[in-house]
């Protein structure tokens, strides 16, 4: 058995909604809400069929529409007298492939435990802010109402190249860091997380689908 999801949220952040098709917690398909409102694929050199009975983008709209409604009402019942829920993001970084010192690969930063889904994912290498070569995947719910992200660095290690993966929520203070160090022998690299975490909270809702399928 494998169990397919579709969850939609919103909020007051930025994204200020989204959608994903999951199964067995694994992406299969983002809805992409600006331009031309559609679903791509999670991976998209296989390009593998939509399912029969996904929502069709008019139906994400109106899930769009209800989604904000039931927000700004939440919102106006629960402000001051519920406490707003806040997770603290755990990070991983590693190579997608076992290295080879000189040889282009890519790093994946992944952050997982994210609530709300409002974060920036920003590279340093040496301390040096890094932005070329870099990518980002949508938010991907998971079974326990929080999120994950990955970010793709290209790159080109040499030993004792020291980059870091620096998880922001925006006008916070604080930030969780992931480290990772190219090594002076290949397969030998050194991952290091540290976690510095704030006291803020946000305020969210989630609508989900959860089906099942062979």
């Amino acid at each position: 058995l494998h169990a397919i999801s579709e969850v939609f949220f919103c909020q007051e952040g930025i994204p200020v909604e989204g959608s994903a098709l999951t199964m067995d917690q694994e992406p299969l398909f983002w809805f992409q809400f600006p331009g031309n409102p559609s679903w791509i694929p999670a991976l998209p050199n296989l390009f593998p069929p939509l399912p029969p009975n996904i929502e069709p983008p008019d139906h994400i709209q109106a899930d769009s529409q209800l989604c904000h409604h039931l927000l700004l009402f939440l919102g106006s019942v629960a402000t001051k007298k519920i406490p707003e829920a806040r997770a603290i993001p755990v990070v991983q970084v590693f190579p997608v492939q076992p290295l080879v010192l000189g040889r282009a690969s890519v790093l994946v930063c992944l952050v997982d435990n994210i609530f709300p889904p409002v974060l920036d994912v920003t590279w340093q290498l040496g301390g040096v802010p890094v932005t070329q070569g870099v990518t980002h995947t949508p938010y991907t719910p998971t079974p326990d109402l929080t999120f994950s992200r990955s970010s793709y660095l290209r790159v080109t290690p040499a030993p004792g190249d020291n980059f870091a993966c620096v998880v922001t929520h925006p006008g916070d203070n604080t930030s969780t860091i992931g480290y990772w160090v190219a090594p002076s022998v290949p397969g030998t690299s050194v991952p290091l997380v540290t976690l510095l975490c704030g006291a803020v909270t946000s305020l969210g809702v989630i609508l989900g689908l959860l089906g099942v399928a062979m």
